[in-house]
């Protein structure tokens, strides 16, 4: 991973008969239950390709997960497994009653770094599609409201915890760009990012179900300007 983001930085600083070609975008991304920013910087490399670096943040979506269906199955021994590490799947109360996970409720909000290549084409002197494959790293924080099922007499608990962990994407987007001037592009279009965990220590998915594992596609608007000289 080192090697990586030196030959990327490298790539940037060093190769100086392309300074000309540098873009600052930023974006709003959405799945209608979060929204992230993200700001980055966009270096074009060859006449039709860029690489881009640049920082995200924001709310990484919220999830419900629900067992009840499955009160039949608890009640004969099964065990429902939660991905964070500090989430008990079981307990046993002050009122003396042993309660199984059953249900949780995950909100999760982050911070991270992208790294990305890109390729561009121009249909006309506005408008253009632009697909990116970005890779991105976050350090995260969830908030999960559990409730917990005790299969004797049928009664309920609620905890809440938090969660902190690191997890990483690779994100594929395609954009429609249209030029707003001589450096400002308006572009909106679709991210697929792909999540996983890179701490298994403390959290571990075991299905696509769960927040941020596997595939969850993002719907995304933004602008780009440019700096320096303008072509």
């Amino acid at each position: 991973m080192k090697t990586i983001i030196l030959t990327f930085l490298s790539v940037i600083v060093l190769d100086s008969p392309l300074l000309a070609q540098q873009r600052m975008g930023i974006d709003v991304s959405s799945r209608l239950t979060d929204i992230t920013l993200s700001t980055n910087y966009q270096k074009v490399v060859k006449k039709n390709f860029l690489i881009s670096g640049g920082l995200t943040f924001g709310s990484l979506g919220r999830k419900f997960i629900d067992f009840d269906n499955d009160t039949t199955l608890l009640k004969n021994g099964f065990i429902i497994q939660s991905p964070y590490a500090n989430v008990s799947t079981s307990f046993r109360g002050t009122d003396g009653n042993y309660y199984q996970l059953t249900r949780y409720n995950m909100n999760s909000k982050g911070i991270g770094i992208s790294l990305g290549l890109g390729v561009f084409k121009e249909f006309s002197v506005n408008h253009g599609i632009r697909f990116n494959l970005n890779s991105k790293f976050y350090v995260v924080n969830s908030r999960i409201h559990t409730g917990y099922f005790n299969s004797e007499n049928s009664f309920f608990s609620y905890l809440i915890y938090h969660q902190n962990y690191f997890v990483g994407s690779i994100s594929p987007e395609v954009y429609h760009t249209i030029r707003l001037s001589g450096r400002s592009t308006l572009y909106y279009g679709i991210k697929l990012p792909y999540y996983f965990s890179l701490d298994k220590g403390k959290f571990r998915p075991t299905n696509s179900n769960e927040l941020l594992a596997g595939f969850e596609a993002d719907l995304s608007v933004g602008l780009t300007y440019v700096i320096g000289k303008c072509d």
